[in-house]
């Protein structure tokens, strides 16, 4: 029984643990008003491609993909309709010169596969990845930079399929 008591917790840890990061496809009739008039107000005549409902600790975060003006966007809000932060993919060529400047330095023969400008309130961030052939492999680096192109997080992903 005493083992009994013990475990409760852990079980609720788990369980608590794997709702964060719960994501589900929603239909536009299920999102909340609010986020849809502020998206809808912000990018007037967007091409949806999809919206998602995702838990964050005891929040629900609203995201919606779309197509505006030629631009792959992905927005977050709350369920009150404040955006909480927008992904949209741009060119390599819009990277800050000091971003390339540390991609072509720190790997030979790299080829930049996506580039993402996030914007989270009123930071800026360039989200990159990078595919670097090193010892006769081919690997994925996931890179983050500041506004300013400094470097501020690398990490080595798994090969994705483009």
């Amino acid at each position: 029984m005493k083992i009994f008591y013990q475990i409760i917790p852990i079980v609720f840890l788990i369980l608590q643990a794997c709702s964060l990061g719960h994501e589900r496809k929603v239909t536009e009739q299920e999102m909340p008003a609010e986020v849809l008039q502020a998206f809808h107000e912000a990018y007037p005549n967007a091409e949806v491609r999809g919206y998602f409902e995702k838990r964050h600790i005891n929040k629900k975060i609203y995201e919606i993909l779309f197509t505006y003006e030629g631009q792959r966007i992905d927005a977050s809000y709350a369920s009150n309709g404040r955006l909480i932060e927008v992904e949209e993919t741009i060119a390599p060529a819009k990277l800050p010169a000091a971003a390339h400047d540390k991609i072509s330095n720190s790997f030979k023969k790299a080829v930049i596969k996506r580039v993402e400008k996030v914007m989270k309130g009123r930071n800026l961030a360039y989200e990159v990845k990078v595919d670097a052939r090193e010892e006769g492999a081919l690997k994925r680096y996931a890179l983050v930079f500041g506004e300013d192109g400094r470097l501020m997080e690398q990490n080595l992903e798994k090969k994705e399929e483009d």
